[in-house]
């Protein structure tokens, strides 16, 4: 299903968002400790207007979690990291080996 955004165009921010999306590509390409990653929400399913957010899922091992997790980790641009979030609350609980 798609919905029609009534928010005012910005192209501005798109670009933004696009150029800092082939940073983070290109810099997840060459980390050896990322397993995968997936871009969801409405960018990843091709519903994204310009005032979209990134909703971006990055896979590593469990022994590399903490290191990952690290604001700052992914490239930002100029200036410094605006917003960051933890968030391994939303995936399954792991089990004990």
């Amino acid at each position: 299903m798609s919905i029609k955004s009534s928010a005012p165009p910005a192209p501005r921010l798109a670009s933004i968002r696009a150029r800092w999306l082939s940073a983070v590509t290109a810099a997840l390409q060459d980390d050896q400790v990322v397993a995968g990653a997936a871009l969801v929400g409405s960018l990843g399913a091709g519903g994204a207007d310009d005032w979209s957010d990134i909703d971006l899922l990055i896979v590593v091992e469990d022994a590399h979690l903490n290191d990952y997790a690290t604001p700052g980790r992914l490239p930002n641009g100029r200036g410094r990291l605006a917003f960051a979030i933890d968030a391994r609350h939303n995936g399954p609980l792991a089990r004990e080996r």
